[in-house]
C-alpha cells in the first residue's frame, strides 16, 4: 500500500521499521486484542500524530475512524486538510502513545520494532531484549 485516504484527499505512506504491539485486550473491550501497527500522521504545525490499525490494515482507517468523533474534530480536521504523509511510528512515538493511553497499555503482551523484541520497562520504556 503506498497511500490512503484521509477526508477527500489522498495521503502518501511511507515505508520503514513497523513498531508491532500484541495486546491481550483494551480499553473498549476484548476485541482490542491481537497485534496492532502503529502509525504517525506527518503535517505542519503539530508535527505529527500518532495512531494504531489492526496488523496489515490500511493505517488510514484510525484517522478516518475520527471523522464526527466527540473531542477528534480538530485533530481529524487537520489530518484531512494537512497531512503531508503516513509513516510507521518510532520507538519512541509508540512510548508516548503507551504513556498517554495507560488504560490500553496495561494489556500489552508484547512489542517489536523491526522484528527486534523489545521489553518493558517502567513508565512503558522500551528496550532491546
Amino acid at each position: 500500500m503506498d497511500k490512503t485516504t484521509i477526508g477527500s484527499r489522498e495521503i502518501p505512506i511511507k515505508g520503514g521499521a513497523k513498531t508491532m504491539v500484541r495486546f491481550s485486550g483494551g480499553k473498549g473491550a476484548p476485541q482490542e486484542a491481537g497485534e496492532w501497527e502503529f502509525w504517525t500522521v506527518v503535517g505542519p504545525e503539530r508535527g505529527g500524530d500518532i495512531g494504531r490499525c489492526r496488523a496489515g490494515g490500511d493505517p488510514g482507517e484510525r484517522w478516518r475512524r475520527m471523522e464526527g468523533a466527540k473531542g477528534y474534530e480538530k485533530l481529524y480536521a487537520w489530518a484531512a486538510s494537512a497531512a503531508h504523509y503516513m509513516r510507521p511510528a518510532s520507538a519512541a512515538e509508540v512510548e508516548v502513545w503507551l504513556n498517554k493511553n495507560q488504560k490500553d497499555a496495561r494489556f500489552v503482551e508484547s512489542v517489536e520494532v523491526d522484528g527486534q523484541e523489545m521489553t518493558i520497562a517502567a513508565k512503558y520504556r522500551l528496550r532491546p531484549k
